[in-house]
Order: structure tokens, then C-alpha cells, then sequence
């Protein structure tokens, strides 16, 4: 009976069990229903408001907290949810989190379910399953991050003592998003960021979560990022706070500018001492632009403290002899010298002393970058190089960027790093040079704009993402030599009308061509042996693709009503194969029209 049961149906059963059964007989239901997708919300229930032989008996017969991909919509926000959450008391850290939805009852204090109200289990029973959980966690699929996290976030020592008792710690990738960045977990640090918004409303919780990030961190500072600086921004008044803030989040990675500004304007005026004692005012040039920024926005008692600190520090006359010769300089400066150069761009030598750009510092909406600075040669383009985003990036400047329509590169060029382009929104012209051998991983992610893009014959890869969300990509040639059309390197194209393939791809790659909505035919080469989950999904207006007997394998997700074909949401879509190829039994088994190739 139960393989008759859609996906959906057993979870609705097996809740229902929970609900509704003893716990013995809830274990021989679930073990009856066979693989269940969604069994998370189950044991989520289990673990707030029935207890520990629910508990086990969902475990032992094999539900977990795993959080599949849905088909259907409504059912789409177990996808982030953590059910492993309902073991605590939720609060309003947790509650503005990815790892509750808030409009689910299992989170609440009171869960209604056949005729009665259950009450949340008392914290001991809560603790026990915990307890259980952590010492079964591979075999129920908990994701101990999350787990150690939300103890530390709620500043649960109980549940903290636990985890530690029981040898739980951040795996290498949590602790490298914490600390360093770790862009497999972006998703992750925006909650987290979020979180701290809410964390912060106490400022002794904030410490106490902080201390034991950085304990669970094997010490190491936590990154600071602009929502950190936000996040900052309403406690500047506490001087305590911004202490613990720069003691504790790490320093090279804090826009200095960006904080101080936030100072004059919250008229923080304790913190411009600590700002002096750390080195952030010394430079004339910088202190003066605070001056200036203080007196235009009005905050009198900031500009007093700043002019102040100016009378008591400047040497006036060293100051004034070094502007004149620095006038001196600029007059007689050749705008291609290093020094001029240095005001347009940030960039750093490589090991063959050929220079590497890292950021562009100009005001020119229209990018020239230069074959030389100096002697050195300007060969490479470093990760967000070119794009709004980036710790380092000043609002100035991404402002820039974000308005920049053309960006010429030298002939010099001969790699271009991670997402250099990524969100110039109004980008509509660049070059790529010939000698480019990667098209890195979203390297033109949410180029909005740009219609044209011509890819040299020394292109031999093009990574994830690459061109994702290019909404208004018309036109791309794909070079002979590359052997693989990588994750979402189309997705959200909606522009591209054509497309031809390589000979010499041998793998399709998830999402790869979803919803590009313009797209009609699509010639798969022989060759092709691979083709990933929903790589022509949402593909509205695809009529007609050719599938070579070479494919041998075509990815489906799985949803909740079965699995989910490369063409889902694709209706008008007709395959072109041959006859008892591997493609025509793919379309045959998921009921996709295809037709053979005419001789």
C-alpha cells in the first residue's frame, strides 16, 4: 500500500502518527511508509511535544531531519527549514532565522493534533533528546552546525555543555565562513548576519554568543562585513560595545571610512578616543576628510573634538611642506605613472612581478584598464576586481561601479578572477582578450544589462554560474575546447534566443539553461554524456532538442509527487533522438514527446 502513497501522502501519514499513535506504533508506521523525502517535520514534532520513545522510534526506522528538494511550492520552505530546532526555546533570535518558519505551529508553545492542545516538552525531556540526537547524528542526517550554532545564538549553556560533551565542533567549512569567508555557505552568513541584528537588542547575550563563536573558532576573529557595520550602527552610543565589536571581529576586513562616518553621524562622540587610539586618525588627509564630512552634516561637538585632535597632533608646518610638494608633484605628474595610477587602482604584484588589479578606485563610468603601471605588466584581474561587491569596496566606489557601461581590458590580460564583474548592473560592453583560458565561476553573475558577450578561441572553461542572471544576454559563442557547460552558467538568461554547443562538451550541468525563456531549439553535439538536474527547465518557449545517442545519463530532482525531468517546466518541448537510444527511454519513462532525427 504504502508504494502507492505519493511522497506527500507519506508525510501527512507519518505526522499524523506522531500525532495521533503510541510511539510503538508510530515506529512500525514509519517503518511501513519506506523512504520518506519528508520526514523532518515529523521528528520536529516528536522532539517538542512527545518525547524521547518518539523520538527513537522515528530514528530506528529510518526518518532524519534531511530537507529535500520540493515540486510543490507550498511545500518549499522545508527546504531551509531545521526541525532539530523545535528542542529549543525559541526565541526572537531563532525565530528570525532560516532555521524556523515562523507560520508552522511545530514552533510554537502550543501544537494542536487530534482534539487536544500538546504543551511544549519540559526542557530535561528536550535536553534527553538532544542528547540522543547528537550521538545518532549521521544515522538521522542532524546538521550539527546548525545544531551548535542556534545553542550559541539563544546562549543556551545547557544545550552548549551538551554539544561539547558529546565532541560536537564546526566543521572546517562553518569555521571558515565565520572567520575568512566561505562562499558554499553564503546563504548560511546572511543568516547568521540577520541574526545579529536581533542578537544585539542585548548586548550581554551579543557578547556572551560572540565569546563562543570565537571559542568554537579555535580563537580566531569573526569576519566583519558591511551587515556587521550595520548591524553596529544603533549601539555606537555604548562605547563597551564598540570596543568589543574591534576586539573581536577582525580588523582588516573593517571599511574605516564607512565606521567613522557612522560615528559623526550618530554623534558617537566617546568612540572618536578609541577611533585616535587605534591608529584610524593618523593620516592628515583622511582626518581632514572627517573634518569636512563632520562640518557638512552639522554635527558641531564632532567637528570640535576632530579639530581639536588636529591642533593637538598636526605638525602644521611638516603638513603644510609636504602639500605643497605633493602640489608640486601633481603638477608635474605623468598621468601613466605609478603614482597617478595609484589613485585610479589597487593592485598587487605577482610572483613573477607581472601586477594583478584589485580594485578600481576612479570615477569613470567608462573602464580603461591599463597594459602597464610602471614597468610592470597588467596581466590579471583579481576576484571582484571590477564589481560593486566586496568587503573593501568603498560606497563611493561601488556607486561607480554600479553605473559602469564599458570596460575595456588590454590585450595583457590573461585571467580574470571570480566574479570581477559580478552585479555591475548597467554594464553593457567588455572585452574578453585572447589568452583568457577560464571564464571563472560568476564571473558576470547579475550583468542585467549586457546583451553581447564574444568569447576568444583560448577560453577552454567557463565556471558556475558564470553569466547567471543575465537578463539581457542576446548573444554568446561558446568555444571549441571546452569539454563542460558548468552549474547555472545560463540561468536566468531570459534574452538568449541561440545557442550553439561545442563538439567538444561532454557534460551539461545543473540548472544550466533555466529559464532561459527565448530559447527554442538547442542542439545537444554528439559527445555529450552527461546532462544535470532541470538543465532546460523553465525553458517556456523551447521547442524542439536534439539528444545524441552519446548521452547516457540525464539527472532528475526529486520532488515530493516523484522525480522531477530535466525539461520540468518546459511544456512546449519536443526531443529529438534516436531510436532505442538512452534518450528516447528517458522520455518514454517520463512521458516527454520526442520524435526521431530524420535521416
Amino acid at each position: 500500500m504504502a508504494e502507492k502513497l505519493t511522497q506527500e501522502q507519506k508525510k501527512e501519514t507519518l505526522e499524523s502518527a506522531v500525532m495521533c499513535k503510541s510511539a510503538a506504533e508510530t515506529g512500525e508506521i514509519c517503518k511501513s511508509l519506506g523512504k520518506i523525502h519528508f520526514s523532518a517535520r515529523a521528528l520536529g514534532i516528536a522532539c517538542r511535544f512527545k518525547g524521547i520513545d518518539y523520538v527513537k522510534a522515528l530514528v530506528e526506522n529510518g526518518a532524519d531531519f534531511a530537507n529535500r528538494y520540493s515540486k510543490v511550492h507550498t511545500d518549499l520552505y522545508y527546504w531551509r527549514t531545521d526541525f532539530a530546532a523545535t528542542l529549543f526555546d525559541i526565541n526572537k533570535v531563532l525565530r528570525e532565522s532560516n532555521s524556523v518558519h515562523e507560520k508552522d505551529d511545530v514552533f510554537g508553545d502550543v501544537f494542536s493534533a487530534n482534539g487536544e492542545n500538546l504543551k511544549v516538552l519540559p526542557r530535561a525531556e528536550r535536553l534527553k533528546i538532544a542528547e540522543y540526537l547528537l550521538g545518532n547524528a549521521e544515522k538521522c542526517l542532524l546538521n550539527t552546525d546548525n545544531f551548535l550554532m542556534n545553542s550559541i545564538l539563544v546562549n543556551d549553556k545547557e544545550f552548549i555543555d551538551l554539544c561539547r560533551k558529546k565532541g560536537v565542533k564546526f566543521s572546517e567549512d562553518y569555521v571558515a565562513m565565520l572567520t575568512v569567508g566561505n562562499k558554499k555557505l553564503t546563504i548560511e552568513w546572511s543568516d547568521f548576519s540577520n541574526r545579529l541584528f536581533d542578537l544585539s537588542d542585548n548586548e550581554d547575550d551579543f557578547y556572551a554568543a560572540i565569546t563562543n563563536l570565537r571559542q568554537e573558532c579555535g580563537g580566531e576573529m569573526i569576519l566583519f562585513t558591511d551587515m556587521v557595520r550595520i548591524m553596529m550602527q544603533p549601539h555606537l552610543s555604548n562605547v563597551d560595545f564598540f570596543r568589543f565589536v574591534l576586539d573581536n571581529f577582525n580588523r582588516t576586513k573593517m571599511n574605516q571610512k564607512a565606521i567613522i562616518e557612522d560615528i559623526i553621524q550618530k554623534e558617537a562622540l566617546p568612540c572618536l578616543p578609541v577611533v585616535e587610539e587605534i591608529g584610524w586618525l593618523k593620516m592628515p588627509r583622511k582626518r581632514d576628510e572627517y573634518i569636512k564630512y563632520a562640518s557638512e552634516n552639522g554635527k558641531t561637538e564632532m567637528t570640535a573634538w576632530l579639530m581639536d585632535f588636529k591642533n593637538r597632533t598636526a605638525d602644521f608646518a611638516a603638513e603644510r611642506e609636504k602639500a605643497e610638494k605633493k602640489m608640486q608633484r601633481e603638477l608635474n605628474a605623468d598621468p601613466n605613472s605609478v603614482t597617478e595610477m595609484k589613485k585610479i587602482w589597487s593592485f598587487k604584484k605577482s610572483e613573477d612581478d607581472e601586477l594583478i588589479i584589485t580594485n578600481y578606485k576612479g570615477k569613470s563610468t567608462e573602464i580603461t584598464v591599463p597594459e602597464k603601471i610602471g614597468k610592470n605588466t597588467v596581466t590579471a584581474l583579481a576576484e571582484g576586481a571590477l564589481s560593486t561587491m566586496g568587503s573593501r569596496k568603498t560606497r563611493e566606489v561601488a556607486d561607480v561601479l554600479k553605473n559602469v557601461t564599458k570596460i575595456t581590458l588590454p590585450s595583457t590580460i590573461k585571467s580574470i578572477g571570480e566574479g570581477a564583474f559580478e552585479f555591475n548592473f548597467n554594464l553593457q560592453e567588455v572585452n574578453i582578450p585572447d589568452g583568457v583560458d577560464e571564464i571563472k565561476d560568476i564571473t558576470f553573475l547579475h550583468c542585467r544589462t549586457i546583451k553581447s558577450i564574444t568569447l576568444p578561441e583560448s577560453v577552454k572553461r567557463i565556471g558556475n554560474a558564470a553569466f547567471s542572471q543575465c537578463y539581457k544576454l542576446e548573444q554568446i559563442n561558446l568555444p571549441q575546447g571546452i569539454t563542460e557547460i558548468g552549474e547555472s552558467v545560463f540561468n536566468g538568461c531570459k534574452s538568449l534566443e541561440t545557442i550553439e554547443i561545442p563538439d567538444s562538451v561532454t557534460k551539461i550541468g545543473r540548472n544550466a539553461f533555466q529559464d532561459c525563456h527565448k530559447l527554442r531549439e538547442i542542439v545537444i553535439p554528439n559527445g555529450v554524456e552527461e546532462i544535470g538536474i532541470m538543465a532546460f527547465g523553465h525553458c517556456k518557449n523551447l521547442q524542439t532538442i536534439v539528444i545524441p545517442p552519446s548521452v547516457k545519463t540525464i539527472k532528475n530532482a526529486t520532488g515530493t509527487d516523484g522525480p522531477i525531468t530535466v525539461f520540468c517546466y518546459s511544456p512546449n518541448v519536443t526531443a529529438i533522438v534516436e531510436p532505442k537510444s538512452y534518450a528516447e527511454k528517458y522520455c518514454v519513462k517520463y512521458n516527454i514527446p520526442y520524435k526521431y532525427a530524420e535521416k
